[in-house]
């Protein structure tokens, strides 16, 4: 009926998981004498302690955090260890006679005995269960910077670009020095003025021009990229006329206004070149 009492107090108490509650009024066969001091121990370690009032005992052995199930609870008397080892049970009332080891029947205690040898070590438990995993920890601080990679090979060449518009033709240019005086030509026969002369060449050259530009033009078509390059050989070949003076860059003037008459006839666009020759013409 005590134990009953007991456990319906221990269940009060709203511990996590009920304890084990032990209660005593005899020790070593006689009636427990007040101040006696009872300790409970599990796994050497003492969990419990009690002192005895009005004749008994009560010891409340609470797991807490661990867990005692199955395990033997070992009790102490004044120090003195105790015969009776009862299992921890979850919830349990149990009303116990203690012994302390070496007592006589009439209660007292002789001598303890001489401990004896260590047992030998048991076998190794049975590796438990892997744990939860824990939680993730904190983002570690960024490292430092690595050092530069080495220098990549170079890429491949890219594809040319289309060719740029013609630039707008430059200013003249300064008037360059007189040459020295030619060798005098041995005289000719009286002829008409140098001006008629002059156009007789051009005429010439319109002439000679016109047949070969003729036979170009039957032959094939200039592309755009002919005409430029007629275009920058116009300017190269009258630049140097300029530099050397005399009819060379008439007759330059004259071969490329054949040609491009030659072209316009076969439909082709030459507003390059007559813009060319137009602005030497202008000039001169």
């Amino acid at each position: 009926a005590l134990g009953d009492c007991l456990v319906g107090s221990s269940l009060s108490a709203q511990q996590r998981v009920p304890p084990h509650v032990f209660v005593g009024a005899m020790i070593n066969g006689a009636a427990a004498p007040d101040g006696t001091v009872i300790a409970a121990m599990v796994n050497d370690v003492e969990v419990a302690t009690s002192t005895v009032e009005d004749g008994s005992w009560i010891l409340i052995v609470d797991q807490g955090n661990e867990s005692f199930a199955g395990m033997m609870v070992h009790f102490t008397v004044d120090g003195i260890e105790a015969v009776e080892t009862p299992a921890w049970v979850q919830g349990g009332g149990t009303e116990i006679t203690l012994s302390s080891r070496g007592a006589t029947s009439s209660g007292s205690t002789v001598a303890a005995g001489v401990a004896g040898p260590a047992g030998p070590t048991g076998a190794r438990g049975a590796t438990g269960a892997t744990g939860s995993q824990g939680r993730r920890g904190a983002a570690g601080a960024a490292g430092a910077d690595g050092i530069d990679g080495a220098r990549g090979a170079n890429g491949a060449q890219g594809a040319a670009g289309p060719a740029g518009a013609t630039g707008a033709a430059g200013g003249q240019g300064s008037e360059g020095p007189a040459g020295p005086p030619g060798i005098a030509g041995v005289a000719g026969d009286d002829g008409a003025s140098a001006l008629l002369g002059l156009v007789a060449v051009i005429l010439a050259a319109i002439a000679l021009v016109g047949a070969g530009g003729a036979f170009m033009v039957r032959s094939s078509k200039p592309g755009s990229e002919t005409l430029l390059n007629e275009v920058q050989s116009l300017r190269e070949q009258l630049g140097e006329a300029e530099r050397i003076g005399g009819l060379r860059e008439s007759l330059i003037l004259a071969e490329y206004q054949a040609k491009a008459e030659r072209w316009e006839e076969e439909g082709i666009d030459v507003a390059e070149v007559r813009r060319l020759i137009n602005a030497y013409q202008a000039n001169r």
